[in-house]
């Protein structure tokens, strides 16, 4: 299984708002990940934050919490950069 992604919210630079997205997610309709799988996905997010951290280009507060979102909601790591382009697209309309 591959890691989770940040690049898509590394890059972000609008606000966002966690209660809309997670409104959004939650009205999407993809196959949510097991525990056991969203489970494996923390444990490769905490692993890339730690190695960005020693390297001194680790997330915002606000990317970590928009990450730790879309895992709670079981959003597959393929699906952040579509779920994250979905939002920003609706939330510059």
């Amino acid at each position: 299984m591959s890691g989770f992604s940040t690049n898509g919210a590394a890059t972000a630079t609008m606000a966002t708002d966690l209660s809309e997205l997670r409104s959004q997610v939650r009205a999407m309709d993809f196959v949510r990940g097991t525990a056991e799988e969203v489970e494996q996905w923390r444990n490769a997010y905490n692993e890339a934050w730690a190695n960005q951290m020693l390297a001194g280009t680790g997330l915002t507060i606000g990317q970590h919490n928009l990450l730790a979102l879309l895992m709670e909601e079981g959003v597959p790591p393929s699906l952040v950069p579509a779920v994250l382009l979905s939002y920003y697209r609706n939330a510059s309309v």
